[in-house]
């Protein structure tokens, strides 16, 4: 399962159950944060114009800047519209790099009385 923390899941966990959303589903979380980049890059751009908004995605997704969670886009919101640099760490601990490929990481996880366990994160 993608994820780049046990804490970051388990967050997601809630947001996406909040939601109605299972946070388990495979790139349930990486499509939240697509999702949510667009949005604050939009913003950070003032504009939906395409290349307007992709010349601000590094600049939401990265550091430096205030460090928003999923779940916490309206916050994320205010910060940019008062001029706040936010880093946008998402459902997936997302960071990007110059090229906007993701950096990844992954739950090792094994079904262990019908459930999953995690073992690990690498």
């Amino acid at each position: 399962m993608p994820a780049a923390s046990e804490e970051l899941q388990a967050a997601w966990n809630i947001v996406a159950e909040a939601a109605g959303l299972t946070g388990t589903a495979v790139f349930s979380g990486q499509s939240y944060d697509a999702m949510a980049l667009i949005i604050l890059a939009s913003q950070a751009a003032g504009s939906t114009d395409r290349a307007a908004i992709a010349a601000e995605v590094l600049n939401v997704a990265n550091a430096p800047g205030i460090e928003c969670a999923a779940g916490d886009l309206g916050t994320c919101l205010k910060y940019i519209s008062g001029g706040l640099p936010v880093e946008y760490v998402g459902a997936t601990g997302v960071e990007l790099d110059a090229l906007g490929t993701p950096n990844g990481s992954y739950s090792e996880q094994e079904i262990v009385a019908g459930a999953f366990t995690s073992l690990r994160v690498h």
